[in-house]
This record gives structure tokens, C-alpha cells and sequence, in this order.
């Protein structure tokens, strides 16, 4: 038979039951409180003083200096057309082709004007026939129809300006910088242009009327006259 326990014994192991139960909550309470705290609130990390790394590659051109560009670029062509028309009047017989594209299309620009006279073929070859009499570029247009002459045209002064003038491909505009509204394949047909009438320059063929050395020639001629009439004063 089990020996009864005593009171004081009794109230001793109650005491040391809550203890223990109390000691097992409050490590539990606290566990439970860190858990939480450091899983569900982490700790914001320390903001870094350097900056942010950039998720932008490149360099990013801003938008009002790449309109600038296209506007610089428009006006360009613009001046150099003003030039090269001036240029082409001093060819004999060229003002004709201008005649002939106002009288077929209204209200054109200087750049228009040249776009559309240089597409109907003729007036290029002219240009390559005056530097290459001996081997001028001839074509029956008769058998080729309208709409293909001045592309037939225009190829027949590439071949020649390759081949008679030896002009590199890589100097040549292609059919498509003409034909096509591209305003960097008819950039390639103003220089193209632009050389042949250096060269016709340079073999007397014509007078240089760009405003700049039309300015030389005449600062030139107001010197010699200067010292002619020096000469006679003295």
C-alpha cells in the first residue's frame, strides 16, 4: 500500500510543477517572440551609401538632341541642293531638264526639283556624256516603256561612270537611293553628282558657280585690277 504524502511535500511539488511549466512558457513565449520578430518584422538592412546601379545599357541620347540631328541633317541637304542647282545651270543645256520637271510637277522645293529631274534618267546621262564624248552612254528608250525608262536610263550612267570614268561602286549611288524616298540614298546622289561637276571644273568645262568660289575668283580679279591700277597711277 502506498505511503500517503505529505502536505508540505505535496505543495513543494506543486511549486516546482508551475515553476517548471512557467519556465517552459516563458522560453517558449520568448522563442515564439523572436520567431515572430525576426520572420515576420526582419530588420530593414543598413541603406547602402553608394548609389544604385544603373539597369539602363548604354548611353541613352535625349530625345530633343536626336530631333536636332534629323533637323540638322534636313538642312543640310537642304543647302547642299541650293549649291548643286546652281552648280548644274552653269552646264549647257541643263536648265531645260529643270524646265521640264516644273512644267510636269507643281510647287517644288529645290530638294524635289533635283529628286525629280535626276529620276528621269536623261539629265544624268547628259552629264556623263559631256565628260565622255568619245564613249557616250546611248539608249533606245522607244522600246523600253515609261514607267522603266528612267530607271534604264540612270543604270546605263552608273555602268558608264564605272566603267568610263572609273568611279568605284563604293563612290556610286544605287538605283533604290533614287527611286526611293530615302533621304540618305539621295544624300549619296547629291555628292555623286556633285563630283562629276568637280571634275568638269577641273577640265574647263564648265565655270565653278559655287557662292564661295564665285567670292574667290572675284576677290582675285578686284586684287589684280588693284594693282593695275596702281601701276597706272604710278
Amino acid at each position: 500500500m502506498p505511503s500517503a504524502t505529505s502536505p508540505l511535500v505535496q505543495s513543494q511539488n506543486h511549486t516546482n510543477s508551475s515553476h517548471s511549466i512557467h519556465s517552459v512558457l516563458s522560453r517558449n513565449s520568448d522563442t515564439t517572440q523572436g520567431t515572430s520578430t525576426s520572420t515576420l518584422f526582419p530588420v530593414p538592412p543598413t541603406p547602402s551609401l553608394s548609389p544604385a546601379p544603373s539597369t539602363v545599357q548604354g548611353n541613352v541620347e535625349p530625345t530633343g538632341n536626336v530631333m536636332n540631328k534629323v533637323a540638322d541633317k534636313d538642312a543640310s541637304l537642304f543647302q547642299m541642293c541650293i549649291t548643286l542647282r546652281q552648280r548644274l545651270l552653269a552646264v549647257p543645256g541643263f536648265d531645260e531638264y529643270f524646265l521640264e520637271t516644273e512644267q510636269q510637277h507643281e510647287d517644288l522645293d529645290v530638294v524635289q526639283l533635283l529628286w525629280k529631274t535626276f529620276q528621269l534618267g536623261h539629265p544624268l546621262v547628259s552629264l556623263y556624256n559631256i565628260l565622255r564624248p568619245d564613249q557616250p552612254v546611248e539608249i533606245d528608250v522607244s522600246k523600253i516603256s515609261a514607267a522603266k525608262q528612267g530607271k534604264a536610263l540612270t543604270s546605263s550612267f552608273l555602268r558608264g561612270c564605272i566603267n568610263g570614268l572609273n568611279f568605284s561602286v563604293e563612290d556610286c549611288f544605287i538605283l533604290y537611293d533614287l527611286y526611293q524616298d530615302d533621304i540618305g540614298g539621295f544624300v549619296k546622289v547629291v555628292r555623286m553628282v556633285s563630283r562629276l561637276l568637280d571634275i568638269m571644273v577641273q577640265q574647263n568645262i564648265i565655270e565653278d558657280l559655287r557662292p564661295d568660289q564665285i567670292a574667290a575668283h572675284s576677290g582675285k580679279r578686284s586684287q589684280r585690277q588693284h594693282i593695275v591700277e596702281e601701276l597706272v597711277t604710278t
